[in-house]
């Protein structure tokens, strides 16, 4: 849950991911980038006629198919307000002056930030020739 809406944040898998994580965990550091922000799980499942259905304990975003979402009293939730939900209080892996930041810039200046951000993390983690995929909604 550390990027919000409206970035679509994703770490697509490669060979290298799994020996990068283990290194840096365990020194103690837990790399930000990895998996995906709600916005892109969002985006990816709606086009498989997913609807974001709510969070639980505070990372895990469910989803339902659009066919049965009515059964379940409905899906379609707002991830801005179910990201602002559960923002606040819940472990994060990047610095909250980031996200608040990120949670109120205009979009080109916010994905100039984010991507800034980033890549910077990155290349300190050593680990710039992971893909990672950055974009808005």
């Amino acid at each position: 849950m550390s990027f919000p809406p409206p970035l679509r944040m994703s770490r697509p898998c490669h060979r290298d991911w799994l020996p990068s994580w283990r290194k840096w965990l365990a020194g103690g550091v837990s790399i930000s980038t990895f998996g995906c922000s709600l916005s892109a799980a969002v985006d990816t499942f709606g086009a498989l006629s997913y609807s974001l259905y709510g969070i639980v304990d505070s990372h895990d975003a469910i989803f339902v198919h659009d066919s049965v979402a009515e059964l379940l009293g409905g899906a379609g939730e707002d991830e801005f307000q179910c990201y602002r939900d559960v923002h606040r209080g819940t472990q994060i892996h990047l610095p909250e002056p980031y996200i608040d930041e990120w949670m109120t810039l205009a979009p080109e200046e916010l994905l100039d930030r984010a991507w800034c951000n980033l890549t910077l993390h990155a290349h300190i983690l050593g680990i710039s020739h992971l893909p990672l995929h950055v974009s808005i909604a």
